[in-house]
């Protein structure tokens, strides 16, 4: 017998779950199957993130897919290592689609100053009825030295390249139920990471390690299963209400 790639087990089972859920008479219209995020700071202030997601939809979802990423590719740089679309066979298992989706490209927003000329969002494909979506990608930072000897001149038809983001926020909850969420964040001896938690569920688990301060460190956060969001009519953003969790190099 052969064995699985762990990989591939792991998105098997995930998909078996869905499939199990969108049989049953109380199933959601959606999922989200798997949520995980690794993020590293360096020496340097940069970073990388690297970022594991999937989801399945029983029905067209009410809300669409945020953007992937909105990067500056003067300071930014978005790779992505799977992208894999799934549908509903008439088992009722999810089998791997014929025809693949692509990545999105577009500009934020209309009209930006032409001193940003390398904003751009990464979009995701909307889901379909009895589709599945898996998406691994890394988000890096470029060192601030890569900015050296840029034109700083004060001139709006210039590009005036932005510093690397030295900040991250991971979201617990929004409008889809959830199988479960993980995070792990490493630190280096030599900074200081300031956090924030807020409305975080009373189930999120984190293992610090025991690490002395002036080790390095990796802290871990992880979730289980959650009920999605109530939506309401005239309730505040999402982002007001979901519980999160934010990171930052900056005191301010």
């Amino acid at each position: 017998m052969v064995q699985k790639p762990a990989e591939e087990a792991v998105r098997d089972s995930l998909l078996s779950q869905a499939a199990s859920q969108f049989a049953s008479p109380t199933a959601p219209k959606a999922l989200n199957l798997l949520d995980e995020a690794r993020v590293e700071w360096h020496g340097d202030r940069s970073m990388k993130i690297t970022v594991h997601q999937f989801w399945a939809a029983r029905v067209i979802p009410d809300h669409p897919f945020p953007a992937l990423a909105s990067i500056n590719q003067d300071s930014q740089e978005l790779s992505i290592q799977t992208l894999k679309l799934y549908e509903l066979a008439p088992d009722g298992s999810f089998k791997e689609s014929a025809q693949q989706p692509q990545i999105q490209w577009v500009a934020p927003q209309e009209n930006l100053p032409l001193s940003l000329p390398k904003i751009s969002s990464a979009r995701l494909p909307e889901l379909g009825a009895g589709q599945a979506l898996e998406v691994k990608y890394t988000l890096e930072t470029k060192t601030s030295s890569l900015l050296i000897n840029k034109d700083m001149h004060n001139d709006p038809k210039k590009p005036h390249p932005i510093a690397p983001e030295a900040s991250f926020a991971f979201r617990w909850n929004d409008y889809t139920p959830s199988l479960g969420k993980s995070l792990s964040v490493k630190i280096p001896p030599n900074l200081e990471i300031y956090g924030t938690r807020l409305r975080i569920p009373k189930d999120l688990v984190i293992d610090d390690g025991g690490v002395p301060k002036g080790k390095e460190k990796t802290v871990s956060f992880s979730l289980g299963p959650q009920d999605p969001i109530p939506s309401e009519s005239y309730q505040p953003a999402l982002q007001d209400l979901a519980p999160l969790t934010a990171f930052t190099l900056d005191k301010t």
